[in-house]
């Protein structure tokens, strides 16, 4: 199985194709084959990408789940493409969920543990801020995540 991404690196769009960053390429297990799949998240404000061995397990999971967990599958469905890895770790991107996510020429890349995201800078930027402020108010005793 692929490692965890995690951490994030700013990044730009060229001739729809975007770079892996190195720290990821090394956490691609040789079961994934350099394949990954790229749709949009279920959010529609950023894309998902998937390696190909993480994938065939999140849809087995999803499958057997609940209702909403194989129309959270449906979802991705709509948008999958399966990508080989170009050379140089460059993966491209279709106009459509580039358009559907706002995502324009700077992108910001986010590991989220077994896959990771590319995001429009501002829309990653407000999400992340958010996130911080509602849990910094619903927690005045951040130590419960020691």
């Amino acid at each position: 199985m692929s490692g965890q991404f995690i951490g994030s690196s700013d990044n730009a769009i060229s001739n729809n194709r975007i770079t892996v960053p190195a720290k990821f390429k090394k956490k691609f297990s040789p079961s994934a084959k350099e394949t990954v799949i790229v749709t949009v998240g279920l959010t529609n404000d950023h894309i998902a990408i998937f390696p190909l061995d993480y994938w065939n397990n999140l849809c087995q999971k999803l499958r057997n789940g609940s209702q909403d967990q194989r129309e959270a599958l449906q979802s991705y469905f709509d948008y999958a493409e399966d990508q080989k890895i170009e050379a140089h770790g460059r993966i491209r991107l279709k106009n459509d969920i580039l358009n559907m996510t706002g995502i324009k020429n700077k992108i910001i890349i986010k590991g989220e543990g077994s896959y990771f995201s590319l995001w429009e800078p501002e829309a990653f930027n407000a999400k992340r801020e958010a996130r911080r402020k509602r849990l910094l108010e619903n927690n005045h005793e951040m130590d419960f995540l020691l």
